[in-house]
């Protein structure tokens, strides 16, 4: 472990063997007063880091403790689960304060990755552009500065001379800091200057006759899939989260439209300032965007949970004002199926459409309706209201309106 208390597992490029793996637990805590990532979630963002935990530890959290965040009692029943699994890696459903990972490594004498720290885990080995690789260590340093706490019991901590103040631990942490400060500086001067050659890049999109889609989504709703099926270009498409971290930019099917269309990265509820800045690329192409097709996972159970997620956090970053177009990916998973698979509003513009990027249904409804969206074009046929579809599909009043 270096001296952030971040393990180095955080840091590499995924390529180590399978015998340097760590032996992992998870640590799933449920408390109304901490932001934790749901397990089926969790489980599936560590499966990306191809971690396979030897034991698993569920704990309900009324009152989070100051030193610990978890009571005594469940801190001895982790202690002897660490021992008896022989654990050295313990991952946390929830964001952990620099003093309670300081805390709980003492006592626990394992390493720990919060959510954040596995989730820059991931960027870290699916950043694959230069841009993203100076944005995701930038994340990386940034979280490290925060958790810059350690006791440095390593090192002899005694008063200096007279008139002087710590001892070697403290001097340690101040060089740290400066070095961090030192690396964050260049690396934003580096990005500043990438940031300002991408913005010509996006004026000359622009500046053509070609509109620019964004597919966005919560990660693993099928994004990367539908963009290979409405540009027929090979995009990586895989069920691991955040599988895409670079913005893929391609022209749409010749017989389906003429628009830009690009691939971002998926979200995930809760995610901080520090991790949005992790995939800014991404989010500069969505604000530049004429229309953001939300893609959604109609066979999800938690679907409008996380739509109204990924509606809030694009609201929040200033993208209200984007027209957005909701589509339900994988209808080919459902048994029930609508009349048709586009739905408008009283005034006849497409609000929703259901596509299947697997088998093709609806991809060529999806782009009329993205034509009729940008270009404001209400049909001219009696539109489909929600009282035509079947029941799987989700009521008019849940649809956003743009």
């Amino acid at each position: 472990m270096d001296t952030t208390g971040m393990p180095s597992l955080a840091l590499n490029n995924g390529k180590g063997k399978a015998a340097q793996m760590p032996n992992a637990m998870v640590l799933v805590l449920e408390a109304k007063d901490l932001v934790c990532s749901p397990y089926p979630e969790f489980t599936a963002l560590i499966n990306t880091l191809r971690l396979r935990p030897q034991a698993t530890i569920r704990l309900s959290v009324k009152h989070p403790h100051a030193r610990y965040l978890i009571g005594r009692g469940q801190l001895e029943q982790i202690k002897e689960e660490v021992r008896q699994s022989n654990i050295d890696l313990i991952l946390i459903n929830t964001d952990l304060s620099g003093g309670h990972q300081r805390n709980l490594q003492s006592e626990l004498r394992v390493d720990l990755l919060d959510r954040s720290s596995v989730i820059l885990a991931i960027f870290a080995r699916h950043a694959r552009s230069y841009q993203s690789k100076l944005q995701v260590e930038l994340a990386q340093l940034h979280y490290q500065s925060t958790h810059l706490v350690r006791g440095w019991s390593h090192l002899e901590r005694q008063r200096g001379a007279i008139g002087q103040r710590g001892g070697p631990g403290e001097k340690q942490l101040e060089t740290d800091r400066r070095l961090i400060r030192k690396r964050m500086g260049q690396l934003n001067a580096k990005l500043v200057k990438i940031k300002k050659q991408r913005h010509l890049g996006r004026r000359t999109r622009q500046n053509g006759s070609r509109p620019l889609l964004a597919l966005v989504g919560y990660t693993n709703a099928g994004k990367s899939s539908l963009f290979n099926a409405m540009t027929q270009a090979d995009a990586l498409a895989s069920p691991r989260l955040f599988a895409t971290l670079d913005p893929t930019i391609r022209k749409m099917r010749a017989d389906m439209g003429h628009f830009l269309v690009t691939d971002t990265v998926g979200f995930i509820d809760h995610l901080s300032p520090m991790l949005m800045e992790s995939f800014a690329t991404t989010l500069d192409e969505i604000k530049a965007a004429a229309l953001i097709l939300h893609v959604i996972d109609s066979a999800d159970q938690a679907m409008e949970i996380k739509r109204a997620s990924v509606g809030a956090m694009l609201d929040n970053l200033g993208m209200r004002d984007i027209p957005r177009l909701n589509v339900y990916n994988k209808s080919d998973m459902l048994e029930e199926h609508p009349i048709s698979p586009v739905m408008y509003d009283r005034f006849g513009m497409p609000m929703s459409v259901r596509v299947s990027a697997t088998t093709g249904a609806g991809v060529f409804a999806l782009a009329h309706a993205a034509r009729q969206r940008c270009m404001q074009q209400p049909t001219s046929t009696p539109p489909i209201r929600a009282h035509s579809f079947l029941p799987a599909w989700p009521k008019i009043d849940t649809l956003q309106r743009t």
